[in-house]
C-alpha cells in the first residue's frame, strides 16, 4: 500500500513540475540589449503607453555559465487589464504583463507567461476573448522582435 501510495505521489509531483512550465520562449537572433530594444520599439507600435514600459538588470554573478544577465520589459495595456480585472480581480497579481529576455549558454533567449496558465491558476471563466487577444498580442510582440530582414 505504502509503496502505491509513494509512486502516486511521485508522478503527482512530476506532472505538477511539468505544469508548471508556463514561460512560453523563443531564441533571439539578438544580443541582450538589442532583444529589448526590439521589444519596446514593438510595444511602441501597440496600444501600450511609453511610460509603462520599464527596465530592470539583474546581474547574477559573472561566474556562472547559466546566465549572465537578465533584463525585463514590463508593461500595460489598459483595455486589456480592465477587461482581464474585469473577470476575475485577483488576476491582478500578474499584471504588469512582462519580457523577460537573458543569456543562458551563449544564446539569448525571450519569453511571457502564457496568459492560458493565468486563466487556469486564477480559474477566470467568461474572459476567452481577452485571454486569446493578450495571447495574440505577446506573440506578434515577440515574432516581430526576433524576425531577421532578409
Amino acid at each position: 500500500m505504502r509503496r502505491a501510495l509513494l509512486v502516486i505521489l511521485s508522478t503527482f509531483a512530476v506532472y505538477s513540475s511539468i505544469q508548471a512550465q508556463s514561460l512560453t520562449v523563443f531564441r533571439s537572433p539578438w544580443t541582450i540589449s538589442e532583444t529589448v530594444k526590439r521589444v519596446e520599439y514593438n510595444l511602441q507600435k501597440k496600444p501600450v503607453d511609453a511610460g509603462d514600459i520599464t527596465k530592470s538588470v539583474n546581474l547574477i554573478g559573472k561566474e556562472t555559465s547559466r546566465s549572465d544577465s537578465v533584463m525585463v520589459v514590463s508593461f500595460t495595456d489598459e483595455q486589456i487589464n480592465n477587461d482581464l480585472l474585469a473577470c476575475e480581480p485577483t488576476a491582478v497579481v500578474d499584471l504588469p504583463q512582462k519580457i523577460v529576455v537573458w543569456r543562458e549558454n551563449g544564446d539569448v533567449y525571450l519569453g511571457y507567461m502564457d496568459p492560458y496558465f493565468m486563466k487556469k491558476r486564477f480559474l477566470i471563466t467568461g474572459c476567452d476573448e481577452t485571454i486569446e487577444e493578450m495571447t495574440r498580442r505577446l506573440l506578434k510582440i515577440v515574432k516581430e522582435t526576433i524576425r531577421v530582414s532578409e
